[in-house]
């Protein structure tokens, strides 16, 4: 099967990335980066690739799947602790990090801008990987665990050309990077925009930082892509009633965007002639799943939409029944070719096969409309009994943003605990507690809060309810 990236050299010509800081880079010059590093590895072997929104980082990834070699996708600037305990546990020959110390037992073979490759020569896995793994990656809950998702070249190729197919990308798009690369959505991001011979904005800054804002002005994105949190913060910085005409399409996935907000982005994006896509996916299926069709927004504010291109839902109850009644909720699972071949925990986990055979059990609870639209009832592992009566802990999460809280709800049976994020809103503990205990019908002392000044959030902006405790 043809490769992600085996036809970048049909944009040679074309810039690949716009940085504030330093001069444009074409896709000639990508590939003449990507085939340096490549010159230096031995296909079918794995690397530990700390990943950021560089060139460098982005070319070595571009060489591993032209070449057949095996990424472990980790963050920017990641501990060099976790880096060598990764690449022990999956036996990686290289190792592709920013300058600081030489890991332990590897030898510096070539340098790139600030990032250094290694080599541990001992080390090889070229018998041991199955010819279809392209590609190692953290799921979003665990980002401290060594269980990684493995996604095959199909994978990478069917989501990509997906993705590209409903949100009609091609080389006049301009996206800025708002999201890291090494999580599932920000690298999609790059996926279908180096595949259509985009022009991409680098930055590794956040919304909230003004850097990203100077590369925002200098080069005018067209496209704008976050989580729920990051269009909660756009909202408090009045993104919406900025000069952004530039914009033409912006795209949510990462957990549900509340039905307020959707609604609020929803009616400022069609105000300015904006196509705002909100949708849904998992690290176990590439990237993408669904998407809520523009036009739907407003009249289905609380849906993610409909099937990818090639995919496919459908409900199931808890003794694997499927779930025939319109609204009715029940298991949510997907079948496509995005369907990842199942999870590793070791090195020795890379020589199987496809293991789901292109079905995905979501582990999300969910309901379909008449017209074939989903709607997220909740994770299965997200409920709570408080005194016999279940509770969805995404639904109080949901309820409290309605009242301009950012919390996070955790706990278990009869013990419910809500952190609340101090965003300067006046609220009393007392206040809060009513409203929750109303809003469940239960009685206030089933209820504990926790005023933190910061809820704990990885780089994509996704709670780490791990950490609250």
């Amino acid at each position: 099967m043809s490769s992600l990236f085996d036809h970048l050299e049909s944009f040679n010509d074309h810039i690949a990335f716009h940085q504030f800081q330093n001069e444009d880079v074409s896709y000639s010059e990508l590939l003449k980066i990507s085939n340096k590093i490549s010159a230096c590895l031995l296909s079918r072997e794995t690397i530990a690739l700390e990943c950021s929104n560089s060139k460098e980082a982005i070319a070595c990834y571009v060489a591993c799947i032209r070449s057949k070699i095996v990424p472990i996708l980790l963050e920017d600037n990641v501990e060099q602790a976790k880096l060598c305990s990764y690449a022990k546990l999956y036996s990686t020959r290289y190792i592709f990090c920013q300058k600081e110390s030489t890991p332990s037992g590897y030898k510096k073979i070539l340098e790139i801008g600030q990032f250094s490759l290694y080599e541990k020569s001992s080390l090889s896995l070229q018998n041991d990987i199955h010819d279809d793994l392209a590609l190692l990656i953290t799921t979003s809950g665990s980002t401290g665990s060594p269980k990684l998702v493995k996604l095959s070249y199909e994978n990478l190729l069917s989501n990509t050309q997906s993705i590209i197919k409903y949100l009609a990308i091609d080389s006049n798009d301009l996206p800025i990077t708002s999201l890291p690369m090494n999580y599932t959505f920000g690298l999609s991001i790059l996926n279908t925009h180096l595949y259509a011979g985009s022009s991409i904005v680098l930055t590794n800054a956040s919304v909230l930082e003004k850097s990203f804002w100077n590369a925002f002005e200098r080069f005018k994105p067209t496209s704008l892509s976050g989580v729920p949190y990051t269009f909660q913060m756009l909202e408090r910085l009045n993104f919406f009633s900025q000069e952004i005409s530039c914009i033409t399409k912006i795209t949510q996935a990462g957990g549900k965007l509340s039905e307020d907000l959707a609604l609020s982005i929803g009616q400022k994006c069609l105000e300015k002639n904006i196509d705002f896509y909100i949708m849904y996916g998992q690290s176990e299926a590439t990237a993408r799943m669904s998407y809520l069709p523009p036009n739907f927004l407003l009249s289905k504010p609380d849906s993610v939409g409909i099937a990818i291109p090639d995919g496919m839902f459908w409900l199931e109850d808890d003794d694997g029944n499927k779930v025939i009644d319109v609204n009715a909720t029940g298991n949510l699972v997907y079948s496509g070719s995005n369907v990842s071949m199942g999870y590793a925990k070791s090195w020795r986990d890379l020589s199987s096969g496809d293991q789901n055979m292109k079905i995905l059990y979501t582990g999300d609870l969910a309901r379909i409309d008449d017209e074939g639209f989903i709607y997220i009832a909740g994770r299965q592992k997200r409920f709570i009994k408080i005194f016999g009566n279940r509770v969805n802990l995404d639904d109080i999460e949901n309820f409290l943003s309605k009242n301009q809280l950012i919390s996070a709800a955790a706990g278990s049976d009869d013990h419910l605990q809500i952190h609340i994020e101090d965003n300067g809103i006046d609220f009393e503990i007392a206040d809060i507690k009513k409203l929750v205990s109303r809003f469940l019908k239960v009685h206030p002392s089933s209820i504990k809060l926790n005023i933190v000044s910061k809820l704990p959030r990885n780089k994509s902006g996704k709670i780490q309810y791990k950490e609250l405790n």
